[in-house]
């Protein structure tokens, strides 16, 4: 173990400080991350979020972060998943709490899982408190130790704005963050071939989600990184007779690659029905359908 902290030092160069933050992993549908374990990639990006049973909302992960599918965080930066960390298809009622954004160094907390009966109880550990160098920038990070009591299982590593940036396992397996997008801003280099030749080289707009929706929905916009200048882009809701509900605009700067845009339903007063929504931006011009069910 200490060669590996010796080896992230080297990397990151960084050393104790007792700074605290609420940002150590920014939760958002968009946001991406790429790791290197010494032979593959490992590529994942948040792409949706659910409503689960309890009444919050949980983000789906993608399986290379970290070990849990379904997470949240408080107002607090604190990271909650519902599902056994070791067991990621057994899904608890109950929330368990992964990441705590006020960790002191050698603070210990319970994650009560419902897995087989040698992970009934597993606990967090803070085992580092620092700042380095991460993607070029001084940042804030923490690392945490997760065990059952006895076996050591993992270790992580958050820094401030960017989420995860190490992994290490008790098998050896070390991954190591290359790449990031956090907010439409991209940070390092995206090495995986397979992700970088689906990166858009147009600009697209997604499909509203959920759709229908009752009460919120989300656009994605997508903007190519070379679309050149900062340009503005007009965002319309219609309804089905053409008349405009609401009309927003937006400046597209040169170092975003998508924006999001937010439909609450209550504070646009619609009525269930089929809306229109269109994103124009210099000559291009794009329109879907969205259904609104009261």
């Amino acid at each position: 173990m200490k060669r590996w902290l010796l080896i992230f030092a080297a990397l990151f160069g960084f050393a104790k400080v007792n700074a605290q933050t609420e940002n150590y992993f920014p939760l958002a549908i968009g946001n991406q991350w790429e790791y290197y374990d010494g032979v593959k990639y490992w590529f994942g990006e948040i792409e949706k979020d659910t409503l689960y049973k309890n009444g919050k909302k949980y983000f789906i992960m993608p399986f290379s972060i970290g070990e849990f599918h379904f997470a949240r965080k408080d107002s607090l930066g604190n990271v909650y998943t519902i599902e056994s960390m070791f067991n990621p298809y057994h899904y608890d009622s109950l929330e368990a709490l992964v990441f705590k954004s006020n960790a002191q160094l050698g603070e210990s907390w319970v994650v009560s899982y419902s897995g087989p009966p040698l992970y009934d109880t597993v606990k967090s550990t803070c085992h580092y408190v620092g700042m380095g160098n991460v993607f070029g920038e001084s940042r804030n990070i923490k690392g945490i130790s997760i065990d059952n009591g006895t076996i050591p299982m993992v270790n992580l590593y958050f820094a401030e704005g960017i989420g995860l940036i190490k992994e290490e396992y008790d098998d050896g397996t070390v991954k190591l963050i290359d790449y990031a997008k956090i907010g439409g801003i991209r940070f390092g280099k995206l090495l995986d071939v397979q992700k970088i030749d689906k990166m858009p080289d147009v600009i697209s707009i997604s499909q509203n989600y959920p759709n229908p929706f009752n009460s919120r929905t989300s656009i994605e916009v997508q903007i190519p990184s070379n679309a050149g200048k900062p340009a503005p882009l007009d965002f319309i809701i219609y309804d089905i007779l053409g008349r405009v509900i609401v009309r927003k605009n937006y400046l597209v700067t040169n170092n975003q690659t998508n924006i999001k845009i937010d439909i609450d339903a209550d504070a646009l007063k619609l009525t269930s029905g089929t809306y229109f929504y269109s994103v124009t931006i210099g000559n291009t011009l794009l329109t879907k359908k969205m259904a609104y069910l009261k």
